[in-house]
């Protein structure tokens, strides 16, 4: 979710809550959100980045480190580029739905 705070937590009165939890308890696989106000050019660059990755093969936790890298080169005093939160398992390979894993 490439939105400012996306992926914040909260703390509820049982557990934490906020997007994150939301999208975990839905079903989602992952969920990749930015903890703070991030650059609206940095961060359409990072999801960009990031897709391109995940097409490519690479696992998540590449995609996002190596998109990471890349938006701090272009703009090493801006603090986009550590404002994202990846909660998945770093292995994980995006593919095409209906396509068996081999």
């Amino acid at each position: 979710m490439n939105a400012c705070h996306s992926g914040r937590q909260a703390v509820s009165l049982t557990r934490a809550d906020g997007w994150v939890e939301r999208c975990l308890d839905m079903g989602c696989r992952a969920f990749l959100g930015a903890n703070w106000e991030v650059n609206d050019q940095l961060a359409a660059q990072f999801a960009i980045e990031v897709y391109d990755r995940l097409v490519r093969g690479s696992t998540i936790a590449r995609a996002v480190r190596e998109a990471r890298l890349l938006i701090r080169a272009r703009d090493e005093s801006n603090p986009t580029w550590l404002a994202y939160s990846l909660y998945a398992h770093p292995n994980m390979i995006v593919r095409p739905a209906g396509k068996e894993a081999t």
